[in-house]
């Protein structure tokens, strides 16, 4: 594992977190959504206006 994945993981896990950690999963949440849409678009499972408008939703909804 990483230094970065480690640095995730045990943030994840803390019972109390900083508003900087609270901020790092959530940009690491929609990053990782963000990947998801695009591995999907380049497979042709969805177009690419539906990968932005669904991104844009996400992150509407989520930050």
């Amino acid at each position: 594992m990483n230094n970065d994945a480690v640095l995730l993981s045990e943030i994840k896990n803390k019972k109390n977190r900083t508003r900087a950690e609270e901020l790092l999963l959530k940009d690491e949440n929609i990053i990782s959504y963000i990947q998801d849409i695009l591995v999907e678009e380049s497979k042709g499972h969805i177009w690419h206006e539906g990968a932005i408008k669904k991104i844009r939703e996400y992150i509407n909804v989520n930050y």
